[in-house]
């Protein structure tokens, strides 16, 4: 008996040990990258794949799509008004959606910058996104409206390809974005309408690169706290703190406007100074854009902002004057109201100036109440000689 019993015992332990045995693999990721919230977001519907009996199969097969996209390039940030599905429902919701696009107008309050509307009959606000600024539905269909916003002056090239990306397009190159956007009037002004048909995938559209952009974006909130707790600053710089800030800085030196103190930067904005009189408010600016800004377009775009009509190339060089800037050849153009007239208080005045230099086209602008402006010509006039290019070519 216990002879047999061991070679029972033997037989077992070269059965159990002759089976493969299954690898097993742990990995602890961070919350913060988990996923688990864009999942949440996103829903069952817009993932890329499921399992089924150990196989991974397509959720969905492309499919025709429509995309149209107004992007409507104002002075602080680029707001994007979305519409995007089968090309038989964005045509059924035109008589909808263009209407509505045409009639956003921008306002200010408490010096942010916002675009307003009216809500159509029937039309609701929607669900949150990530990165959506509101999403706004259309009454008996699936249609709807993403509005979102980023900095600045965008790329639009860049955006196009993105946009053509999604929908299965090759990229456009640099002398075929006008065939890629037309330009429209609205009466928020000026806007670039993007409208094209190619082959969805069925996935969130622009998914990768919104959560590149959230991830970015939390990284910069975390990069902000940690500054901000480690060194508290004065609420006001004093002139000397100033000029060593920005002589720090490995692009530019420059010398603070006479009697402004230091405003708000952002990314795009890599220097602001502000003044407040009696007579109104006003404010200088330095944003560094891609060099593929053209000087007529930014012109225009300054002239709506300010109340002003769009005007020709020749009307545009005739009112422009040539600078220079760090020994840089620029242009400079000045947009101030009429003296005397009784519209003037409510409106505002600008000088804006555009050079460009390596891979970038500054811009410096003086933005503000008429009267500041005007009186203020010559402290502009001294801040853009104190510019200097720390690397000249």
């Amino acid at each position: 008996m216990f002879a047999r019993f061991i070679l029972l015992l033997c037989l077992l332990i070269l059965t159990l040990g002759c089976k493969p045995q299954t690898p097993v693999s742990v990995e602890l990721v961070p919350k913060d990258r988990s996923g688990i919230d864009w999942m949440r977001d996103l829903g069952p519907a817009s993932s890329a794949s499921q399992s089924t009996g150990g196989a991974t199969q397509s959720t969905k097969a492309s499919k025709p799509t429509r995309m149209v996209v107004a992007i409507f390039q104002r002075s602080e940030a680029a707001w994007f008004f979305k519409i995007s599905g089968s090309p038989e429902e964005v045509a059924e919701s035109e008589s909808a959606w263009q209407p509505f696009i045409d009639a956003v107008k921008f306002e200010s309050e408490g010096g942010d910058e916002r675009p307003v509307w009216e809500l159509p009959e029937g039309w609701s606000p929607g669900g949150k996104a990530q990165m959506v600024f509101a999403i706004l539905k259309m009454p008996d269909s699936d249609a709807e409206i993403r509005i979102s916003r980023l900095g600045g002056q965008q790329d639009l090239l860049s955006n196009v390809n993105r946009w053509r990306g999604q929908l299965g397009l090759p990229p456009a190159k640099a002398d075929a974005l006008d065939e890629n956007l037309t330009v429209k009037q609205g009466q928020g002004g000026e806007y670039r309408l993007f409208d094209q048909r190619g082959e969805s995938a069925g996935r969130s559209m622009g998914g990768p690169f919104m959560r590149q952009q959230a991830m970015r974006q939390a990284e910069k909130e975390k990069s902000k706290v940690k500054k901000e707790s480690a060194a508290k600053k004065p609420a006001v710089d004093s002139p000397e703190d100033l000029q060593n800030d920005f002589a720090a800085n490995p692009k530019f030196t420059l010398d603070p406007p006479e009697g402004y103190s230091p405003g708000k930067t952002s990314a795009m904005v890599v220097a602001r100074f502000t003044k407040e009189t009696d007579e109104g408010k006003v404010q200088i600016s330095l944003v560094p854009l891609t060099v593929t800004n053209k000087w007529n377009d930014n012109v225009n775009f300054w002239r709506q902002s300010v109340g002003l009509k769009p005007i020709e190339a020749d009307e545009i060089e005739a009112a422009s004057e040539d600078v220079m800037i760090s020994g840089v050849a620029g242009k400079k153009i000045s947009l101030l109201a009429d003296d005397g007239a009784d519209e003037a208080e409510k409106k505002k005045s600008l000088i804006g100036v555009m050079v460009k230099h390596k891979d970038a086209a500054w811009f410096f602008k003086m933005m503000g109440t008429p009267a500041v402006v005007k009186s203020d010509q010559a402290i502009f006039d001294t801040f853009l000689e104190s510019f200097k290019f720390t690397e000249m070519p």
